[in-house]
């Protein structure tokens, strides 16, 4: 049920940015029920929606490959940021898949080039906005917990 609705919303979110003008593809960050939220597009479906709780639970993502949609808790998918591949980063469940993952979310903030992939898919995504959207770890917003 919680990753329906997690869905739901990076589906909405989906939506409301693809409507939006080219010039404004960018890194979008909110909050609803208890969720951060972030999230990129390319108006062309590909997308990558990363939702972290601010409560309980832990980081989840969800990308969009030319409209094929991936999970973080299925079979994951891969971020290549700046040529570095980090496979299905979102997965926090060992202490060593946390710590990448704590690695990986600073590449991600001052990425200057951002592909997602998955079986045989790959698409380029925005970086612009990025380091505004996802807050530092040290920073008092930062909430995508992880399993360790």
């Amino acid at each position: 049920m919680l990753v329906k609705k997690y869905w739901v919303v990076a589906v909405t979110l989906g939506l409301t940015i693809a409507a939006a003008p080219a010039a404004a593809f960018e890194w979008k960050s909110g909050w609803g029920q208890g969720v951060s939220e972030y999230s990129v597009s390319d108006g062309n479906q590909n997308e990558l929606y990363i939702a972290c709780p601010n409560y309980d639970g832990y980081v989840t993502a969800y990308a969009v490959i030319q409209g094929v949609e991936f999970s973080s808790e299925g079979q994951g998918f891969d971020v290549i940021v700046d040529g570095e591949r980090y496979s299905n980063p979102f997965n926090t469940e060992c202490r060593v898949c946390a710590d990448i993952f704590q690695g990986f979310w600073e590449e991600l903030r001052r990425a200057n080039r951002l592909r997602i992939a998955a079986d045989g898919l790959e698409a380029n995504l925005p970086v612009r906005g990025a380091s505004e959207a996802l807050p530092a770890l040290d920073d008092p917003a930062f909430s995508c917990h992880t399993e360790w």
